[in-house]
């Protein structure tokens, strides 16, 4: 038995010659294809808000948000500027699994 390893990079066709004892070789040798699919983007859609809006510091401001990704998300979540601070909110921690649709949502605390 024979085995090898290779670590194809882009699309590439190969073409398998077998040699055997006697130096026999097949006579019509195979074509094997070899696709090389890259990770896409992760599509990420806004349901809510859709644009800017005006909240007084005691509300909560409800984040809505669908992601779909090809091989999974490690994490989600948003940046928001408040005035001139920066604030992180944190949609998933754990890792969202790859090939579904994911509905996530949570609400800001704006007094915090």
């Amino acid at each position: 038995m024979l085995e090898g390893t290779m670590t194809p990079e882009a699309t590439q066709k190969y073409r398998l010659h077998l040699v055997d004892a006697q130096e026999r070789s097949n006579k019509q040798p195979p074509w094997f294809k070899v696709n090389i699919l890259s990770d896409q983007p992760p599509k990420v859609e806004i349901v809510f808000p859709k644009r800017d809006l005006a909240v007084s510091p005691i509300q909560e401001m409800p984040l809505e948000v669908k992601v779909w990704d090809d091989l999974g998300v490690r994490r989600a979540g948003a940046v928001f500027m408040l005035g001139d601070q920066e604030r992180e909110v944190l949609l998933a921690g754990d890792k969202l699994e790859g090939k579904k649709h994911h509905e996530l949502k949570t609400l800001m605390e704006m007094e915090r």
